[in-house]
């Protein structure tokens, strides 16, 4: 466990520049529209709030993406599997160490939201489930953009995990609602856009559940597919 710990430590610190401007970023824009003479509206301060949770499902899928590629061609991997770290701890240590950023930019944003949302009066009873719903999905997203990455470049495995999320959710649309449960992943996007302030998030608990185990499968196959790769090849 120690090893997957400092691994993801590291990871983190390598994130540190993202995680300073999304910090920066939410610090501005809470601080005038907090601090502004006049009142925002509710439905503006919603879609800040959603759009918020949303980054966060699109900045899994590419923060862990890119990490084999770039310790591969850097060839720090090599360095790192040389310490007799097993490719499962390493794997872990990106997960977890991409989860805590991510995780860190919800919280961020939840304290954010909740100052903004109280301004105005509304409720932010449910506004922690919304971010616990976006959390999950990131943890779902993030999971099968590394499990393809241990076996393509950055840019194809984005897109693949882009289409294997998208394939359940055209198959919803074409054939049966209930195919959005095969892969949660925009059913708990289309809810936390969906969100009213005002009322309880719009998403059933085994949705989020689905996702969780689900996220556990991919990284199980990412670490099978991680096992059998060739490292030693040089990589552009």
């Amino acid at each position: 466990m120690r090893p997957v710990l400092l691994l993801a430590w590291n990871y983190l610190r390598e994130q540190r520049v993202f995680l300073i401007v999304l910090s920066v970023y939410l610090l501005v824009g809470t601080g005038w529209l907090a601090l502004s003479k006049e009142t925002p509206q509710l439905d503006d301060l919603s879609f800040l709030v959603k759009q918020q949770a949303e980054y966060a499902i699109v900045f899994g899928l590419f923060m862990t993406s890119g990490a084999i590629f770039n310790d591969q061609r850097s060839r720090r991997i090599l360095l790192v599997l040389a310490k007799g770290i097993d490719r499962g701890q390493y794997l872990a240590g990106i997960y977890l160490g991409s989860t805590m950023a991510l995780f860190a930019y919800l919280f961020l944003s939840w304290l954010a939201s909740a100052v903004l949302l109280s301004r105005v009066g509304a409720s932010v009873s449910s506004l922690a489930a919304v971010m616990t719903a976006a959390g999950i999905a990131t943890l779902l997203s993030a999971a099968i953009a590394l499990f393809y990455s241990t076996m393509m470049h950055p840019v194809l495995a984005v897109a693949a995990a882009v289409l294997t999320m998208s394939v359940p959710h055209a198959f919803a649309i074409l054939l049966l609602p209930s195919f959005e449960a095969v892969l949660p992943v925009y059913a708990i996007s289309s809810a936390v856009i969906g969100w009213d302030p005002n009322r309880p998030l719009a998403l059933p608990s085994y949705m989020l559940s689905i996702a969780i185990v689900e996220a556990v499968v991919f990284f199980v196959l990412a670490t099978v597919t991680f096992r059998g790769r060739d490292l030693a090849l040089s990589v552009d």
